[in-house]
Order: structure tokens, then C-alpha cells, then sequence
């Protein structure tokens, strides 16, 4: 009785810790009034919200929403202040769904395969998978036998499993030769029977009842998929797998998620005021509960994000895989590859996303709400469920406007690769009192199109040098 009184004590905790503090960020929200810097964020993400909220109103009255997330959005009400908020009441609605009419459209996040299979099927470009297995025995026989690996010529691959999407259920593994999966069979096979049979648990969420309820129902499989494409910092020689989490509301992308060092490293966040690229940097887990950022520096290593023109790529390959889906909401996961602006590839998507955003979580949600309160969508109802459709079975204006999003990648990446000679970038650094900014002009021959970007970075106040701030690129 003991140790089960502690361990929802503990539950309860963690809980209320990821709903008050990463969520709502209540210590940001407290501190900002003793610390002029973290004000200064909180009003930047003010001013940003300001500015884009009238062309998310203009997006939400052109979007046709699938019916589904009609359904599981009639919930929604003006007490729903976060996005926790919103994303427990769609999941609870899902799981009504399923317990009284069988929808299982939940499966678009909740099965990588099914998630995988909907990007294939919509011809979206994504890391390869390699074969996918359904029955233990066989993946099991197959691995040892070395047939699963058999015509594998690129190392190493990755064994994902289907039905578990939450990075704390740990359940992909690197397999790095065929040599090494020969020595490790023993200890992998192991691995993979503790996998096929684990339930996915969202235990961390005040969501858990509702996510646990949809992912139980996940049929357990398998795959094997390529690895993404690589990029090398070329000051240490270090090389990474380049993501971005690009978060997409009614069809449009508001903010990022950057993760130039891997999912434990520097976390940019991204947004796009004014037409140009903003990168603010949190020094650490401490930093993003307070809402604290420092400007990108402008020199980092992966500065060649922007200006290559990597986010415009990720960020219309967000918005055409959205209105594909018919989401008001879902996060898609992307990955980038240095010297191929216009290849970026999807990873993976959320519809329960549970990331911190700093000063801009509050504002995510009235994006998100807004629509809804207000009936600017346009709902549309094909009969399919969220994975079984593709562009032929969406309103004509929504097929079209994915079309016309992949061809703008296209057009721009072939733009980028035909200019990958050195181009100059002239930087400006300019200060006044106690506001520094720095801003880099990118030539039309960059960017492919209008005169120039700009990519921006401000910090208001003397911060002292942080870690983040010392990436630098070679």
C-alpha cells in the first residue's frame, strides 16, 4: 500500500510539474516581473502573436478541416487557456470516439507505421524504410538469419517500433554493420520481445488516462529504416542528424523547434516576424522554465540553416503535410541536411505535442482556439479516416494548395543548388543603449526570391556569455 501511495504521489508530481511549469510556465511567468530580460521575451512573443494573428485568421477561413478534428474539437472552450488544455480535451474526445464508434484516426500519430504509410501514400518526402514486420517470430528469424539487412549498402539503420512513439519508451536502436548485429543478436533479441509487448505509457502528461486508452489499441509491428542525411560542424568534425519540430496551425507553420546537436543539446526556437528568420537560444532546462533566451549566435556553427534556406523548405513541407491531414494542429518532425536546401525530409508528427514554448505557449493556444470558437474553418467530411486519405479525396482549394506548397520546395531547392558557390552575407551589428541586434542580409541568389532576407537576432539587456552562445562553425 505504501509503495503505491508513493508512486502516484510521484505521478501526480511529475504531472503537475509538466502542466504548471513547462506548460504554463508559471516560474516565467512570476520571475518576469523582477527580471527586465525575461519581460523583454514575453513581450517579443506578444508582438509576435499580435503580428501573426491576423494572418492565422486569414488561414483558419481558407483551411478545410477534417471532420474528425471537428468532432474532437467541440469541447474546446475559452476556460482552455494552454496547450495542454486543448490537447487533453482532442484526446479524451479520440478515446470517446473509439470506445463508441470504433474511429481510430488517432493511429496518424499513434502507429509510426500507419503514420509512415499516410507519407508514402501521399508521395511526402521522407527518410526510406527499408521493410516492416508484423509478426515477432519472423522479425526475430529474420535478424538472426541476417535477411532483414540482406541488400542494406548504407549504415546504420534504425529498428523503430510501431506502436510506441514516446522517446521515453526507448524504443529505437542504431544498428551500425551487419558485423555488429552478428555479435549482438543474443542481447537485441531480448530487447525487441521486452519491446513487441510494452505498452506505450504518456505517464508525464495530465493526458496519460486518454493517450494510454488510444495507444493501447496500437497493433505492435516493427521496421527498419535508412538513415537521414548527416551534417558535419565543420570546426570540431563532429557530424549530426538535423531536426526540426515545426509546429503547424491551420495549415500554417507559427514557430520551430531546432535541434542542430541532437534532442539532448542547444534547442533554438524559431519564428519568422515580419518575414524574416528569428533564432532565440535557452541555455539549458532551467532557462526554458524561466522563459530566459539569448540571441543565436552569429556565428554558430549551423548558421547555414537560414542561410541556405533550410526552414523555408521545412517549413512549407510542414504546412502541405497539414493541410494533407486536414490538422488544426499537429507538429511535424523534419530533418535537415547541410548543402541540400530543398531536400528535407519528414521524421515523424504529434498531435499531442507536449514541448515547452517559453513566452509563447499561451499564444499557441488562442492560434489554435480561436478558429474554433469563432467557425472560420471550412469543415469537410470525405468518410475516410485521417490516414486513409490523399490529396484526390480532399476539396479541390485544399488539393491545390498542398500542390502549389511542393512545388514552391522544388522550385526553391533547385534555385539553392544551382547557386552553392560562396556567396557574401553582409552582417551588421548595431547596439543602442541596452538592445543589441544583428542582422545579416542574404542576397536574391540565396534565397531565390525578392531582394533580400534578413535573419535577425536581438537580446535586450548585457547577458554574460553562455555556453550556447559559443557553438561556433568552422
Amino acid at each position: 500500500m505504501t509503495f503505491v501511495f508513493v508512486h502516484h504521489m510521484a505521478v501526480a508530481t511529475v504531472q503537475l510539474w509538466t502542466y504548471w511549469m513547462e506548460n504554463y510556465g508559471l516560474a516565467s511567468h512570476i520571475l518576469k516581473n523582477f527580471d527586465a530580460r525575461i519581460a523583454e521575451s514575453h513581450a517579443r512573443a506578444r508582438a509576435y502573436y499580435e503580428e501573426q494573428r491576423p494572418h492565422f485568421e486569414v488561414a483558419a477561413k481558407r483551411f478545410h478541416l477534417h471532420q474528425h478534428f471537428v468532432d474532437t474539437a467541440l469541447n474546446f472552450s475559452i476556460a482552455d487557456r494552454t496547450y495542454y488544455d486543448l490537447s487533453e480535451k482532442r484526446l479524451r474526445a479520440m478515446a470517446s470516439l473509439l470506445k463508441a464508434t470504433g474511429r481510430d484516426d488517432f493511429l496518424i500519430e499513434k502507429s509510426k507505421c500507419v503514420m509512415s504509410s499516410f507519407f508514402e501514400r501521399n508521395q511526402l518526402p521522407m527518410v526510406a524504410i527499408l521493410r516492416n514486420w508484423t509478426d515477432h517470430r519472423n522479425f526475430t528469424a529474420d535478424m538472426r538469419s541476417g535477411a532483414a539487412v540482406r541488400d542494406v549498402t548504407t549504415w546504420p539503420i534504425f529498428i523503430k517500433f510501431c506502436h510506441l512513439t514516446q522517446g521515453s519508451a526507448r524504443s529505437v536502436r542504431a544498428v551500425p554493420s551487419a558485423k555488429w548485429l552478428a555479435e549482438n543478436i543474443d542481447e537485441l533479441e531480448g530487447w525487441v520481445g521486452e519491446k513487441w509487448t510494452m505498452k506505450a505509457n504518456d505517464w508525464t502528461r495530465p493526458w496519460h488516462a486518454s493517450s494510454n486508452a488510444l495507444t493501447d489499441v496500437a497493433p505492435p509491428g516493427v521496421f527498419l529504416q535508412a538513415p537521414a542525411r548527416p551534417s558535419q560542424n565543420l570546426r570540431t568534425g563532429k557530424s549530426y542528424f538535423i531536426e526540426t519540430k515545426v509546429e503547424v496551425l491551420w495549415g500554417k507553420a507559427y514557430l520551430a523547434i531546432l535541434y542542430p546537436e541532437g534532442l539532448d543539446q542547444v534547442e533554438p526556437l524559431v519564428t519568422r516576424p515580419n518575414g524574416t528568420w528569428h533564432a532565440e537560444v535557452f541555455d539549458g532546462y532551467p532557462a526554458v522554465l524561466a522563459g530566459l533566451s539569448v540571441p543565436m549566435a552569429s556565428d554558430a556553427w549551423y548558421q547555414w540553416i537560414f542561410t541556405e534556406g533550410h526552414m523555408d523548405c521545412a517549413w512549407r513541407l510542414a504546412e502541405r503535410t497539414a493541410t494533407l491531414m486536414g490538422a488544426d494542429q499537429v507538429r511535424l518532425d523534419i530533418f535537415l541536411a547541410r548543402n541540400h536546401p530543398g531536400e528535407c525530409s519528414l521524421n515523424e508528427n504529434s498531435i499531442s505535442s507536449g514541448h515547452p514554448y517559453g513566452a509563447h505557449g499561451e499564444h499557441l493556444a488562442n492560434i489554435w482556439y480561436e478558429p474554433h470558437k469563432n467557425k472560420w474553418y471550412k469543415p469537410y467530411d470525405n468518410h475516410l479516416r485521417i490516414y486513409e486519405q490523399t490529396a484526390a479525396n480532399l476539396p479541390k482549394a485544399a488539393a491545390e494548395r498542398a500542390a502549389k506548397l511542393a512545388e514552391m520546395t522544388r522550385t526553391r531547392g533547385d534555385k539553392h543548388r544551382g547557386s552553392q558557390s560562396p556567396q557574401e552575407i553582409n552582417t551588421r551589428v548595431k547596439a543602442h543603449h541596452d538592445t543589441v541586434s544583428v542582422k545579416q542580409n542574404i542576397p536574391k541568389s540565396v534565397v531565390g526570391e525578392g531582394d533580400k532576407v534578413t535573419v535577425t537576432t536581438t537580446v535586450t539587456h548585457n547577458i554574460p556569455t553562455s555556453g550556447a552562445q559559443k557553438k561556433k562553425e568552422g
